[in-house]
């Protein structure tokens, strides 16, 4: 009996032995074809260049004497002659599957000569996990040496499988302590991969993680960063150089140029290989490429997918507060939540998760599913960004076919009934955002209205149009030029067939303020140096020759009366609002005090604490105030309609003055 035993002991020593120097030979196999896959094949060197999930080229079988000359496989060569098939000496590896079936599985995929096998394949079949009724064609490549691109979710599943059974058949040798199986098995991943595996320093089997390889992985972040700083270098450039454009064919010529390499630069290969736009530089490039007057829609829907790609990536560990900033810019870039529903989405639940308040303007709209440039804080971007420009803009000199254009333009949409459709005048639009809003609400309320947006500066109005191109907001009915407000009034006076509904005049840059004995002078030229000198002036947009001209225009195309169209005055600097209503009215205007635009404002006692300083010395100048009949507490337009400006000064609770003027009838 006790020889019995020792008999048995030894035997299943030698079965042990035998079965740790098949899974060897196993490995060194799979660590020889992955060279000779990568010497031979270089669809193989392109694809571990592009990304680690890329397809493994298929690997032809070589003969067994070659493999047994390759492998070196020595003592255990005994088992495989050079006479050996190939499927002999693959037999070896397969020790999970009965020899038998192992053999006869091979020999199944060996049938046609042309046959090849690629390493993903190969370890599926060591592992056991691929019956032998699975079809060649899902396993097998047919001797074709490109990847097919209409399966690429198919591939990276593949893909994703061959690194789950390769850390499974790892994890399974280092808990027979084949640690020699595993280190080759390591080394195969970070070969194939680019990915390396960290263990737990206890050396446990049952702890590890999974990464990329430190040296790829930091050669490839730096690709990436070199790439990223160059896009956001260029968007910053083009948005310097439309600043200081003096046309809008300028700013389509350096926006143009600039859109091509941002989109070359995201997409080289070092773009690709890591994450050249991280955390908020997506929304930065493409709110630096918006206000420069960037139309191009493939490109900011690459960046739309960044920004969301950006989101999900931290979304476990990010702050309310910057993520909110990221979604307001991309508002502010022109991303809407009906064209980027992925992203707002996905910033909506992050929100959610870091506790953002439920109540603020940001998170209702989110919620509301209306989140646009028109929202709240998107509109403030903006503003800040308008408050920088100290550069004071002029019109070209002469612009009279682009507004003939224009106008013409605007000539070919007609009502339901066939007839001309009224028209608005926004004049000084500045980014356009009454403009683009009262579009948008009027496609949304079916109202009929045309309307003509003009600024004198070029980089304003490129802001406004691009918008308009990308949003696909019909040209027949809503044109933004850049001209002065007289050529405007002119044209539309002169050619358009419809009635003039509205001249808008929102918040004209306000003229330098005189000194009246509380400062001294030479402040007051410091500060007012970029400001109109005065309300007669020809630099201050709302004089009496503009004010002339649109009395003329809508006389011209719709008379006057209730019936007539009027002109609406908005501004947030009291003392400019009562000298443009003096003016109008010493020139044939009449303010609309019938009540039928809504209410006005009464007289209320005013805290001298919270009053802007220009405005609170104007209030103890003991003249005109803006308050009592005529002077309107609300807009008339749609809501859609505020401008950034009327955004931040009633979120601030500033006052804002507003009234609305008819021109008299001709005697």
């Amino acid at each position: 009996m006790l020889c019995i035993q020792r008999r048995r002991r030894r035997f299943a020593r030698r079965s042990s032995l035998g079965a740790t120097v098949a899974v060897c030979l196993c490995t060194m196999l799979l660590v020889a074809s992955s060279s000779v896959c990568r010497r031979c094949s270089p669809v193989l060197r392109s694809s571990r260049s592009a990304e680690p999930a890329a397809l493994i080229a298929p690997l032809k079988l070589l003969p067994a004497r070659v493999l047994h000359r390759r492998l070196g496989l020595g003592a255990a060569a005994a088992q495989v002659s050079p006479a050996s098939s190939v499927s002999d000496c693959l037999g070896l590896g397969l020790t999970g599957m009965p020899g038998p079936a192992a053999h006869a599985l091979v020999d199944e995929l060996l049938k046609d000569p042309q046959a090849t096998l690629n390493i993903e394949s190969f370890l599926l079949l060591v592992a056991g996990r691929v019956p032998a009724s699975s079809s060649l064609s899902q396993e097998m490549g047919a001797g074709e040496d490109e990847p097919d691109n209409n399966n690429n979710s198919d591939n990276n599943n593949n893909s994703d499988l061959f690194v789950e059974v390769l850390l499974r058949t790892r994890e399974a040798a280092r808990q027979r302590r084949e640690f020699v199986v595993a280190d080759a098995l390591k080394k195969l991943l970070k070969d194939q991969r680019g990915l390396d595996v960290k263990d737990n320093p206890d050396g446990s089997s049952q702890a590890f993680k999974l990464l990329f390889e430190q040296a790829r992985a930091v050669e490839q972040a730096k690709a990436a960063a070199v790439e990223g700083a160059a896009a956001r270098a260029m968007a910053q450039e083009a948005l310097a150089k439309s600043l200081v454009a003096d046309s809008m064919d300028e700013v389509i010529s350096v926006t143009g140029r600039a859109a091509s390499c941002v989109r070359q630069r995201l997409s080289s290969p070092g773009a690709r290989a890591g994450r050249a736009l991280q955390g908020r530089q997506p929304a930065d490039v493409a709110l630096a490429l918006a206000l420069a007057g960037c139309d191009d829609v493939e490109l900011f829907s690459e960046l739309a997918s960044q920004v969301e790609a950006e989101l999900e990536r931290t979304a476990q560990r990010s702050l309310a507060l910057p993520v909110a900033q990221i979604v307001e810019r991309c508002a502010a870039a022109g991303f809407r939540q009906q064209d980027c529903p992925g992203l707002y989405s996905t910033a909506s639940a992050v929100l959610r998760r870091a506790g953002f308040p439920e109540s603020s303007p940001t998170m209702r709209d989110l919620e509301a599913g209306n989140f646009s440039l028109h929202s709240e804080r998107p509109l403030l971007w903006l503003f800040r960004h308008a408050l920088r420009q100290g550069r004071r803009c002029l019109p070209p000199a002469d612009a009279s076919d682009e507004v003939d254009a224009a106008v013409a333009a605007l000539n070919s949409a007609e009502d339901a009934s066939g007839g001309p459709r009224p028209l608005t005048l926004d004049l000084g639009c500045g980014f356009g955002i009454s403009s683009l809003g009262l579009a948008v609400s009027d496609a949304r309320g079916r109202k009929e209205r045309c309307i003509l947006a003009v600024d004198a500066s070029a980089h304003c109005s490129s802001y406004a149009r691009a918008l308009a191109r990308r949003w696909k907001l019909p040209p027949e009915r809503l044109r933004i030029e850049h001209c002065s407000a007289e050529q405007a009034l002119h044209a539309a006076a002169r050619q358009y067939r419809g009635p003039v509904e509205w001249v808008l005049v929102n918040f004209p840059t306000p003229f330098a303020e005189g000194g009246n004995g509380t400062t001294d002078e030479a402040e007051d030229r410091r500060r007012n140096c970029h400001l109109p000198v005065s309300a007669r002036s020809a630099d201050f947009m709302a004089n009496v020759a503009m004010l002339r001209a649109a009395r003329d225009c809508i006389l011209a195309r719709g008379g006057s009366g209730a019936a007539g169209g009027a002109l609406l005055v908005q501004s947030n600097v009291e003392d400019v609002a009562v000298t443009l209503r003096a003016m109008a009215e010493a020139d044939g205007w009449e303010a609309i005090e019938d009540g039928s635009l809504g209410p006005e404002v009464a007289e209320t006692e005013e805290s001298a604490l919270w009053l802007p300083r220009r405005q609170l010395r104007h209030a103890l100048s003991g003249g005109p105030r803006a308050y009592g009949p005529g002077w309107l507490a609300a807009s008339p337009l749609p809501q859609l309609a505020a401008t950034e400006t009327e955004r931040y000064y009633g979120g601030e609770g500033l006052p804002i003055h507003r009234v609305a003027l008819r021109p008299k009838r001709r005697h």
